[in-house]
């Protein structure tokens, strides 16, 4: 075939080969690429991609041509900040080695989302039926397989060892030895330490201590959008698995109402997040209802300051719940901290996320959509548990 006629360099190049395949190139977009179908789509260093283009583009993985395979390879690096550790909580069963049940490199597993869009580990390719959905889901196989430098036919022997030898960190625990559990570095303006957060998360049990009741329960509001509502139930410093819900599935107060009623235990008032006015509606219905709640809404004026010794004050409400939630996490404080936390991916990568505007006089955090555009969606399991 006649490379000039085989190779098209127009945006986007594309390449026809001699046995009639069609390939694309482009970089990590979405808008351009809606409703174009291709059976197999690779992606390439997706640690530096937002989760929702990876998601994006794995809905679009499809043919007209029975028996045709169908396949996403997500080639990476493992992620050295919160954008790409979306990965982790993918792969969980190949990475963790705490997983109750680990994987093996190129095993299968088959996941569905339920109808509160959370992955799903099932137990193979039969379709699920979920409650409260009307038709079943069908699951996708997933897997893992760990590459090494010498698993690379060209660079193998090529001296690139050294290179990766004189890395700094985290790129040598990264990109060397494939490290996707303490490859992360913090930034250095970052409100939170991971390994604080990692600390938390170590220390969390199944259960709450004996005896303990409900201390209170934090919720994101939806409002019926695409983003989830989520829950998160405290029981002294203990927390529990968050929960969450579709936006549709609660488009209004009552529904939100009822929600968190199916899961508040011993009379423990909800702190609703009102930011934006989402939760307007909720608190109306709490309110007639006599349920004990809280409004809290991070744009409000915050008194108090920080236990640093600085004499900062706080420019918002926002940024005082989450310095004091960074003083509740913190190692340094007497008798060490007693926060422990669910195992979470997602609300890891979260509570890692923010970082500090630069104010000597004030504790300032960035602005939300800052965070949103970093990791690709809201915080909405922060919000909850902060």
């Amino acid at each position: 075939m006649d490379r000039a006629k085989a190779f098209n360099g127009s945006n986007p190049p594309s390449l026809r080969t001699e046995d009639g395949r069609f390939i694309q190139f482009s970089g990590a977009t979405k808008d351009q690429w809606q409703g174009v179908p291709f059976d197999l789509k690779c992606g390439d260093e997706c640690s530096q991609m937002a989760e929702d283009v990876i998601k994006f583009h794995i809905g679009w993985v499809r043919s007209t041509i029975q028996g045709q395979r169908k396949r996403v390879v997500l080639g990476s690096n493992p992620p050295i900040d919160e954008r790409g550790q979306y990965l982790v909580g993918m792969f969980r069963p190949w990475l963790d080695p705490m997983h109750p049940k680990p994987a093996q490199d190129g095993e299968l597993r088959w996941y569905a989302k339920d109808q509160d869009g959370i992955d799903i580990e099932v137990d193979g390719p039969e379709p699920i039926q979920f409650p409260g959905e009307d038709r079943e889901t069908i699951p996708m196989s997933r897997t893992f397989i760990r590459a090494r430098l010498e698993d690379n036919p060209y660079l193998a022997g090529s001296g690139y060892d050294k290179m990766l030898d004189g890395m700094d960190e985290p790129y040598r625990s990264a990109m060397r030895d494939g490290k996707f559990f303490g490859a992360r570095r913090d930034k250095r303006d970052q409100v939170i330490p991971l390994a604080w957060v990692r600390a938390a998360m170590a220390r969390w049990t199944p259960h709450p201590p004996v005896g303990l009741k409900m201390t209170a329960i934090g919720m994101d509001v939806s409002q019926g959008g695409a983003d989830p509502v989520v829950l998160a139930p405290r029981y002294g410093a203990w927390f529990g698995k968050l929960i969450e819900a579709r936006g549709k599935d609660c488009p209004d107060g009552p529904h939100q109402a009822a929600f968190v009623e199916r899961h508040r235990r011993d009379g423990a008032p909800v702190v609703v997040d009102v930011g934006g006015g989402y939760g307007g509606d909720v608190t109306s219905v709490f309110k007639s209802n006599d349920t004990p709640h809280y409004r809290f809404n991070g744009a409000a004026e915050a008194p108090g300051k920080a236990k640093d010794g600085s004499g900062r004050g706080f420019d918002n409400l926002r940024a005082r719940a989450l310095w004091r939630f960074r003083e509740a996490l913190s190692p340094d404080q007497p008798g060490g901290s007693a926060i422990a936390l669910p195992p979470d991916p997602e609300l890891e990568a979260e509570l890692a996320a923010p970082t500090l505007v630069e104010d000597k006089r004030l504790i300032q955090i960035e602005p939300k959509k800052d965070i949103r555009k970093r990791l690709g969606r809201s915080t909405n399991k922060l919000d909850a548990v902060v």
